[in-house]
Protein backbone atom coordinates (compact mmCIF):
# COMPACT_ATOMS: atom_id res chain seq x y z
CA UNK A 1 0.00 0.00 0.00
CA UNK A 2 0.96 3.38 -0.71
CA UNK A 3 1.55 6.21 1.86
CA UNK A 4 -1.22 7.93 3.00
CA UNK A 5 -4.26 8.25 4.69
CA UNK A 6 -6.91 5.62 4.74
CA UNK A 7 -10.27 4.43 5.84
CA UNK A 8 -10.65 1.11 7.04
CA UNK A 9 -14.43 -0.70 6.76
CA UNK A 10 -15.04 -3.95 7.80
CA UNK A 11 -18.68 -5.62 8.28
CA UNK A 12 -20.62 -8.74 9.28
CA UNK A 13 -23.81 -10.23 9.92
CA UNK A 14 -24.94 -12.22 12.39
CA UNK A 15 -28.32 -13.78 11.57
CA UNK A 16 -30.47 -10.66 11.25
CA UNK A 17 -27.70 -8.40 13.05
CA UNK A 18 -25.49 -6.57 11.23
CA UNK A 19 -22.11 -5.58 12.94
CA UNK A 20 -19.62 -2.70 11.26
CA UNK A 21 -16.50 -0.59 12.18
CA UNK A 22 -14.98 2.18 9.66
CA UNK A 23 -11.35 3.76 11.37
CA UNK A 24 -8.76 5.90 9.95
CA UNK A 25 -5.54 4.01 8.59
CA UNK A 26 -2.59 6.52 8.76
CA UNK A 27 0.11 4.31 6.47
CA UNK A 28 3.50 5.42 6.64
CA UNK A 29 7.18 3.41 5.37
CA UNK A 30 6.69 1.34 8.01
CA UNK A 31 4.55 -1.85 8.19
CA UNK A 32 1.09 -1.23 10.30
CA UNK A 33 0.95 -4.47 12.29
CA UNK A 34 -1.94 -5.53 14.94
CA UNK A 35 -4.13 -2.97 14.38
CA UNK A 36 -7.42 -3.43 16.64
CA UNK A 37 -10.44 -2.71 15.77
CA UNK A 38 -13.90 -2.77 17.64
CA UNK A 39 -17.48 -3.97 15.68
CA UNK A 40 -20.06 -2.33 17.11
CA UNK A 41 -23.77 -3.33 16.45
CA UNK A 42 -26.29 -1.41 13.71
CA UNK A 43 -28.95 0.73 15.55
CA UNK A 44 -32.47 1.09 15.29
CA UNK A 45 -33.33 3.92 13.31
CA UNK A 46 -37.20 5.42 14.40
CA UNK A 47 -39.16 8.44 12.92
CA UNK A 48 -42.22 9.91 12.02
CA UNK A 49 -43.41 12.14 8.94
CA UNK A 50 -45.81 15.09 8.96
CA UNK A 51 -47.66 16.79 5.68
CA UNK A 52 -47.72 20.26 6.27
CA UNK A 53 -51.60 21.10 5.19
CA UNK A 54 -54.03 19.13 4.18
CA UNK A 55 -54.00 16.41 2.37
CA UNK A 56 -55.18 13.05 1.38
CA UNK A 57 -52.03 11.61 -0.81
CA UNK A 58 -50.91 7.93 0.97
CA UNK A 59 -48.21 7.66 2.80
CA UNK A 60 -47.83 3.72 2.43
CA UNK A 61 -46.04 3.84 -1.17
CA UNK A 62 -43.08 6.00 0.16
CA UNK A 63 -39.44 5.35 1.48
CA UNK A 64 -37.17 6.79 3.23
CA UNK A 65 -33.48 6.34 2.61
CA UNK A 66 -30.27 6.81 3.98
CA UNK A 67 -27.10 7.16 1.91
CA UNK A 68 -23.42 7.64 3.17
CA UNK A 69 -21.92 10.89 2.84
CA UNK A 70 -19.02 9.73 1.85
CA UNK A 71 -20.08 8.76 -2.10
CA UNK A 72 -16.44 7.45 -2.66
CA UNK A 73 -16.85 4.72 0.09
CA UNK A 74 -17.87 1.39 -0.94
CA UNK A 75 -21.62 0.55 0.54
CA UNK A 76 -21.64 -2.91 2.76
CA UNK A 77 -24.66 -4.57 4.58
CA UNK A 78 -28.04 -4.13 4.38
CA UNK A 79 -29.81 -1.65 2.48
CA UNK A 80 -31.22 1.23 4.68
CA UNK A 81 -34.54 2.01 3.85
CA UNK A 82 -37.87 1.82 5.65
CA UNK A 83 -41.24 2.41 4.01
CA UNK A 84 -43.67 4.79 5.76
CA UNK A 85 -46.71 3.15 7.56
CA UNK A 86 -50.01 4.50 6.82
CA UNK A 87 -49.77 6.73 10.63
CA UNK A 88 -46.58 8.32 9.14
CA UNK A 89 -44.07 5.94 11.08
CA UNK A 90 -41.12 4.59 9.92
CA UNK A 91 -37.93 2.41 11.15
CA UNK A 92 -34.52 1.80 9.55
CA UNK A 93 -32.71 -1.44 11.09
CA UNK A 94 -29.12 -2.23 11.15
CA UNK A 95 -27.93 1.49 10.44
CA UNK A 96 -23.51 1.76 11.32
CA UNK A 97 -22.56 4.70 12.96
CA UNK A 98 -21.82 6.90 9.96
CA UNK A 99 -22.75 10.32 8.59
CA UNK A 100 -25.74 10.06 5.84
CA UNK A 101 -28.21 12.25 3.57
CA UNK A 102 -31.31 11.93 3.39
CA UNK A 103 -33.61 10.82 0.13
CA UNK A 104 -37.54 10.08 -0.19
CA UNK A 105 -38.78 7.58 -2.74
CA UNK A 106 -42.33 7.57 -3.78
CA UNK A 107 -42.74 11.29 -2.84
CA UNK A 108 -46.28 11.93 -4.59
CA UNK A 109 -46.43 14.77 -7.47
CA UNK A 110 -46.12 18.17 -6.12
CA UNK A 111 -44.61 17.42 -2.67
CA UNK A 112 -40.87 17.93 -1.28
CA UNK A 113 -38.76 17.15 1.48
CA UNK A 114 -38.93 20.59 3.83
CA UNK A 115 -37.62 19.72 7.20
CA UNK A 116 -35.54 16.59 8.76
CA UNK A 117 -35.23 16.94 12.48
CA UNK A 118 -33.13 14.38 14.71
CA UNK A 119 -34.45 15.83 18.20
CA UNK A 120 -33.73 19.26 18.40
CA UNK A 121 -30.93 19.85 15.28
CA UNK A 122 -32.26 20.24 11.86
CA UNK A 123 -30.32 18.09 9.75
CA UNK A 124 -31.83 18.79 6.01
CA UNK A 125 -28.69 20.03 4.73
CA UNK A 126 -25.90 18.89 6.99
CA UNK A 127 -27.22 15.57 7.13
CA UNK A 128 -27.62 13.18 10.37
CA UNK A 129 -24.22 12.54 12.14
CA UNK A 130 -24.08 8.71 14.05
CA UNK A 131 -20.59 8.71 14.12
CA UNK A 132 -20.30 10.09 17.67
CA UNK A 133 -23.60 7.56 18.56
CA UNK A 134 -27.30 7.98 17.89
CA UNK A 135 -29.24 11.09 17.87
CA UNK A 136 -32.72 11.56 18.91
CA UNK A 137 -35.97 10.42 17.30
CA UNK A 138 -36.33 11.64 13.49
CA UNK A 139 -38.72 14.02 12.34
CA UNK A 140 -40.00 14.87 8.88
CA UNK A 141 -42.18 17.13 7.62
CA UNK A 142 -42.91 17.36 3.73
CA UNK A 143 -44.41 19.85 2.01
CA UNK A 144 -47.42 20.17 -1.20
CA UNK A 145 -46.09 22.87 -2.41
CA UNK A 146 -42.92 22.14 -4.42
CA UNK A 147 -42.04 24.11 -7.53
CA UNK A 148 -41.83 23.99 -10.74
CA UNK A 149 -39.66 24.78 -14.29
CA UNK A 150 -40.76 24.54 -18.14
CA UNK A 151 -39.53 25.59 -21.00
CA UNK A 152 -38.70 24.86 -24.90
CA UNK A 153 -35.25 24.03 -26.11
CA UNK A 154 -33.63 25.40 -29.18
CA UNK A 155 -30.69 24.52 -31.78
CA UNK A 156 -28.77 26.34 -33.29
CA UNK A 157 -31.02 26.47 -36.38
CA UNK A 158 -33.91 27.77 -34.15
CA UNK A 159 -35.12 24.33 -34.26
CA UNK A 160 -36.60 22.12 -32.11
CA UNK A 161 -33.93 20.21 -29.67
CA UNK A 162 -35.45 16.78 -28.98
CA UNK A 163 -33.88 14.14 -26.81
CA UNK A 164 -31.65 16.92 -25.42
CA UNK A 165 -30.97 16.47 -21.41
CA UNK A 166 -31.75 19.53 -18.82
CA UNK A 167 -30.57 19.49 -15.65
CA UNK A 168 -30.66 21.55 -12.72
CA UNK A 169 -27.42 22.32 -10.28
CA UNK A 170 -28.16 22.98 -6.80
CA UNK A 171 -25.84 26.21 -5.78
CA UNK A 172 -25.85 26.19 -2.01
CA UNK A 173 -22.80 24.53 -1.26
CA UNK A 174 -24.75 21.75 1.46
CA UNK A 175 -26.87 20.67 -1.33
CA UNK A 176 -23.60 20.02 -4.38
CA UNK A 177 -22.97 16.99 -2.96
CA UNK A 178 -26.46 15.61 -2.55
CA UNK A 179 -27.75 13.69 -5.89
CA UNK A 180 -31.50 14.47 -4.48
CA UNK A 181 -31.18 17.97 -5.37
CA UNK A 182 -30.35 17.32 -8.85
CA UNK A 183 -33.46 17.35 -11.06
CA UNK A 184 -33.00 16.13 -14.66
CA UNK A 185 -35.51 15.67 -17.59
CA UNK A 186 -35.19 14.89 -21.62
CA UNK A 187 -36.87 17.45 -24.01
CA UNK A 188 -40.05 15.86 -25.99
CA UNK A 189 -39.87 16.30 -29.82
CA UNK A 190 -41.04 19.79 -29.79
CA UNK A 191 -38.01 20.52 -27.44
CA UNK A 192 -40.54 21.30 -24.04
CA UNK A 193 -39.47 20.15 -20.90
CA UNK A 194 -41.20 20.42 -17.45
CA UNK A 195 -39.07 20.16 -14.28
CA UNK A 196 -41.44 19.02 -11.53
CA UNK A 197 -41.46 18.84 -7.28
CA UNK A 198 -38.68 21.11 -7.16
CA UNK A 199 -37.05 21.81 -4.02
CA UNK A 200 -37.13 25.70 -3.06
CA UNK A 201 -33.55 27.22 -3.55
CA UNK A 202 -31.06 28.49 -5.84
CA UNK A 203 -30.23 26.39 -9.31
CA UNK A 204 -28.49 26.97 -12.35
CA UNK A 205 -30.02 25.28 -15.53
CA UNK A 206 -27.81 23.44 -17.94
CA UNK A 207 -29.16 21.47 -21.55
CA UNK A 208 -26.42 19.65 -23.48
CA UNK A 209 -27.56 17.38 -26.80
CA UNK A 210 -25.41 14.25 -25.73
CA UNK A 211 -23.73 14.23 -21.97
CA UNK A 212 -22.69 11.59 -19.96
CA UNK A 213 -25.30 9.76 -17.17
CA UNK A 214 -23.65 11.71 -14.06
CA UNK A 215 -21.20 13.88 -15.09
CA UNK A 216 -23.02 16.99 -14.27
CA UNK A 217 -22.15 15.77 -10.08
CA UNK A 218 -18.61 16.23 -10.93
CA UNK A 219 -17.22 19.35 -10.01
CA UNK A 220 -14.14 19.40 -12.90
CA UNK A 221 -16.92 18.91 -15.59
CA UNK A 222 -18.98 21.60 -14.77
CA UNK A 223 -16.61 24.06 -13.58
CA UNK A 224 -15.62 25.39 -17.22
CA UNK A 225 -19.58 25.23 -17.97
CA UNK A 226 -20.66 27.87 -15.24
CA UNK A 227 -21.41 31.14 -17.44
CA UNK A 228 -23.20 29.23 -19.94
CA UNK A 229 -26.05 27.85 -17.32
CA UNK A 230 -29.31 30.08 -16.68
CA UNK A 231 -29.52 31.41 -13.10
CA UNK A 232 -32.72 30.68 -11.42
CA UNK A 233 -34.88 30.61 -7.86
CA UNK A 234 -37.49 28.05 -6.49
CA UNK A 235 -40.12 29.29 -4.52
CA UNK A 236 -43.04 27.57 -3.03
CA UNK A 237 -45.70 26.99 -5.53
CA UNK A 238 -43.42 28.69 -8.08
CA UNK A 239 -43.53 28.27 -11.75
CA UNK A 240 -40.69 29.53 -14.25
CA UNK A 241 -40.57 29.65 -17.66
CA UNK A 242 -36.50 29.17 -18.48
CA UNK A 243 -35.00 30.21 -21.18
CA UNK A 244 -31.87 28.10 -22.15
CA UNK A 245 -29.32 27.39 -24.84
CA UNK A 246 -27.90 24.09 -25.55
CA UNK A 247 -23.91 23.56 -25.06
CA UNK A 248 -22.01 22.84 -27.49
CA UNK A 249 -20.46 19.35 -27.73
CA UNK A 250 -17.09 21.22 -28.06
CA UNK A 251 -17.43 22.97 -25.05
CA UNK A 252 -17.73 20.20 -22.25
CA UNK A 253 -14.23 19.61 -21.18
CA UNK A 254 -12.31 16.50 -21.72
CA UNK A 255 -11.75 13.95 -19.39
CA UNK A 256 -13.57 11.00 -17.11
CA UNK A 257 -17.08 12.90 -17.56
CA UNK A 258 -18.31 10.00 -16.19
CA UNK A 259 -16.68 9.45 -13.18
CA UNK A 260 -19.22 11.22 -10.72
CA UNK A 261 -21.86 8.70 -11.64
CA UNK A 262 -19.40 5.51 -10.83
CA UNK A 263 -19.48 6.85 -7.57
Amino acid sequence: MAPGSYTLTASFSDGDKYFSVRQPVDVGSNHVENLSVTFQPGVELTGHIRVEGQTTASLSNMRVNLRTQDSGTMMFGPMLNGRIKEDGTFTISNVAADRYNFAMFGLPDGFYLKSIRSGDDEVLASGLDLSKGPGGPIEIVLSPNAGQAEGVLQNDKQQPATGATVVMVPQEKERRDQMSYYKTVTTDQYGRFTLKNLDPGEYKVFAWEDVETGAYLDPDFMKPLESLGESVTIRENSKELLKLKLIPAEVAPAGDKGKAAAN
